[in-house]
């Protein structure tokens, strides 16, 4: 019983967060906000979110969702940790 209390431990990439934020009730934004998971982020996914800010704001399908934007950004990153590139920047050199 205790390995249900368990949270899984995943690496999101942007286009998890894009499906989050272009529809509301997605599946993808209920696992981002479900307590079953730890999610994290890399910090270079930020220069992506905002290439595509206008591009995602144009898929969300009406005006008051469009208002909600920048909060809806703003919950997900409460639930999902931020990784600063320090710590896999020599990682990406491997590539």
């Amino acid at each position: 019983m205790e390995r249900d209390k368990e949270k899984i431990w995943l690496v999101i990439d942007a286009n998890i967060v894009f499906s989050a934020l272009i529809k509301d009730d997605s599946l993808t934004g209920k696992i981002i906000f479900s307590d079953r998971f730890s999610l994290f982020f890399p910090e270079d996914g930020l220069i992506e979110l905002n290439k595509y800010e206008s591009y995602i704001l144009k898929k969300r399908s009406n005006y008051k969702q469009k208002l909600s934007y920048d909060y809806l950004l703003s919950c997900i990153f409460e639930v999902v940790g931020v990784v600063p590139s320090k710590y896999y920047e020599d990682k990406k050199l491997m590539r």
